[in-house]
């Protein structure tokens, strides 16, 4: 009998996809605060990828920035969580990069109810990439 002490092994179901497509035709990068680490260049990237096929893109640090963004239909909302420079920094990472995806959720949540007219609030999903030197342990809150 092997012992593996603190290492568990978890067997994820795969989601099933949306039966519905999501349309839009703008998208909002939610990014760590400037004195943050994350891959800005894959989020550059990203932003030319997307102007390739028409759509808009908008860089924020915190959800509220761009109230006036989020109220237009047709908006999804991509979390990029931090990036550790080190194993180190793995815990403070994950904790910035969660805390502020339950913000940004928190936000959509309070949003959806207040608005009288029922219009369909913006899509929220997280990329969550792997890093070289951590195995995707930075990442593993986003993955499960």
């Amino acid at each position: 009998m092997h012992d593996l002490g603190l290492v568990s092994r978890v067997s994820w179901t795969p989601a099933s996809q949306s039966e519905d497509q999501v349309n839009f035709d703008k998208v909002v990068f939610l990014v760590p605060e400037d004195d943050e680490t994350y891959n800005s260049e894959a989020v550059s990237a990203y932003q030319a990828q997307l102007a390739d096929e028409k759509y808009a893109t908008t860089v924020v640090s915190h959800i509220t920035e761009q109230d006036t963004l989020l109220a237009l239909p047709g908006s999804i909302i991509i979390h990029i969580p931090n990036d550790p420079s080190t194993k180190d920094g793995i815990y403070e990472a994950v904790h910035k990069s969660c805390a502020r995806l339950v913000e940004a959720a928190q936000v959509l949540n309070k949003r959806q109810h207040q608005q009288p007219d029922k219009s369909p609030t913006p899509k929220l999903f997280s990329l969550a990439p792997q890093h070289p030197d951590s195995d995707g342990l930075a990442y593993a809150p986003f993955l499960g």
